[in-house]
């Protein structure tokens, strides 16, 4: 952790209060979200433990996404279809029907230019 020290004359209180907000702060706005990579996502929070889990991933263009979740038997346990724009994107799993254990991931890009991609397969864990 980086430490930055700046001086105040005269406000000893003050330079105190902003130098310990720059140590609580994130040094970069990266650094306080990774980005998924192209073909792939990931599920936050890992584990999953509240109401709600997010699957995040890239649309290269305007689509639709297909998130469908499987549990470790294979059984579909939800299909989340939503319209997306491009970029870094999310959807939320509602995780109140959901058990302990593992779970998969698998996304389908239907693109407004006609190209389906499927993303690779993401496990995750529900601890609830």
């Amino acid at each position: 952790m980086t430490s930055r020290r700046i001086e105040i004359p005269g406000n000893r209180f003050a330079a105190i209060v902003l130098s310990l907000s720059f140590l609580l702060l994130p040094l970069s706005p990266s650094s306080a979200f990774k980005a998924p990579q192209t073909d792939s996502c990931f599920v936050y929070p890992s584990p999953a433990a509240g109401d709600t889990a997010w699957a995040v991933y890239i649309m290269p263009s305007d689509g639709t996404a297909l998130v469908i979740v499987y549990n470790e038997a294979g059984d579909m346990v939800s299909q989340v279809q939503e319209i997306k724009s491009a970029g870094i994107q999310q959807t939320g799993l509602d995780l109140f029907y959901y058990r302990k254990g593992i779970y998969l991931c698998r996304i389908t890009l239907s693109l407004n230019t006609g190209e389906k991609k499927r993303l690779k397969t993401f496990k995750f864990l529900v601890t609830k």
